[in-house]
């Protein structure tokens, strides 16, 4: 039976290593081109930086047990909060200070005529490649390893990924092994989970997707699955902003707070419920029936119709929220702008009267003293 995997995973190599590739020394060095440094070892798997103080990673991954804790150059980072996507198996990581940096969505079409060139890093297990498939090893993980591989097509994936995310639905893409497709062809292995895939945008290397799953069958495993930023980022860049950014409200901040509504229902603070099942690492052992629904490809049915039209309702939808955040500033700085000139005002008026007070209480003494 055809299985897939959620993995907290790493990518394999053609006899062994980690994402895998061909040559361990590749492999654990920094790519050519890409930062890899917002990568981070989360929960004893992976994560990537998005904003702010916001890492992205698989839902199954922040549902682990753990403090979430970060350190990146000697300096501690503490999780904050948690938010859930309503149905992907996706989390945002909020923490107790800004990140050293960060990568950007990519937002555009991952519907490839061709298969499209990506990179993907984390910090997964070892394993073996072979030509058309690569097992795991289970062995490596905890060091930071990236590798080469095509999007060959969209897909929609539905799995339970278990303890309290339970069932999700992921909009995303797939990526086929095949050892000579790519210079450093990757697989991905325990550990890997919420780890990356990044697409070279123009010159400028932005994250594609988020790696949460492997298919194959008898432990060899022939694609890996991300979920698909073109499908999340309106719901990552909703969630970033701090909320103290919509507070000090007037009406158009309330109406931007009432549409975060369901977000904040989501979120989860330190606490309260990151150690939900007091369970070690769900991916270690974690398998599922995969459900597999390809996205067609450009072919005129009804199916096509209806994604066409969810993307483009999608991109209306961002320009208007575009729009709206800067009418909102708009409104904000229109109010600060009158509240600080009302203020001028009143210390005018109060200054003219004191000064009023004082010239008249003079006279008078002045009177008094004759």
């Amino acid at each position: 039976m055809h299985r897939i995997v959620v993995l907290c995973f790493a990518g394999l190599v053609a006899s062994t290593s980690a994402i895998t590739v061909q040559d361990y020394t590749v492999a654990e060095a920094a790519p050519s081109g890409l930062d890899w440094s917002h990568v981070h070892y989360y929960k004893g798997s992976s994560a990537v930086a998005v904003g702010g103080s916001w890492i992205l990673t698989a839902a199954h991954v922040a549902d682990d047990a753990g403090s979430g804790t970060l350190s990146i150059d000697g300096t501690i980072y503490n999780q904050q909060e948690v938010v859930y996507h309503d149905s992907a198996d996706l989390a945002l990581i909020r923490y107790d200070r800004a990140l050293p940096g960060h990568y950007p969505l990519f937002t555009g079409e991952l519907v490839p005529q061709v298969p499209l060139s990506a990179l993907m890093v984390g910090y997964g297990s070892t394993g073996s490649v072979f030509s058309t498939f690569w097992t795991d090893s289970r062995f490596g993980r905890g060091t930071k390893r990236w590798g080469g591989q095509e999007i060959d097509r969209t897909s929609i994936k539905r799995y339970d990924a278990g303890g309290s995310v339970g069932y999700t639905m992921n909009y995303g893409f797939l990526m086929e092994f095949g050892l000579g497709d790519t210079a450093y062809e990757a697989g991905t292995g325990i550990g890997d989970s919420g780890g990356g895939t990044f697409y070279n945008d123009g010159g400028t290397w932005k994250l594609a997707g988020i790696n949460t799953s492997r298919s194959g069958s008898g432990g060899s495993y022939t694609s890996t699955f991300a979920v698909s930023m073109p499908d999340y980022s309106n719901w990552v860049l909703e969630t970033i902003p701090e909320s103290a950014t919509a507070s000090l409200m007037g009406l158009s901040t309330m109406v931007l707070l009432i549409a975060r509504a369901r977000t904040f229902r989501h979120r989860r603070l330190v606490g309260r419920s990151l150690f939900p099942m007091g369970r070690g690492y769900l991916c270690d052992s974690f398998t599922m029936e995969e459900e597999d629904n390809t996205k067609p490809s450009a072919s005129g049915n009804e199916s096509e119709t209806m994604q066409t039209v969810k993307r483009t309702l999608s991109k209306v939808a961002g320009v208007l929220r575009n729009h709206y955040t800067l009418l909102n500033k708009m409104i904000w700085n229109y109010m600060v702008a009158r509240h600080e000139a009302t203020v001028l005002r009143r210390r005018a008026l109060k200054n003219k009267l004191k000064r009023k007070l004082s010239d008249g209480l003079d006279a008078f003494l002045a009177l008094i003293m004759k």
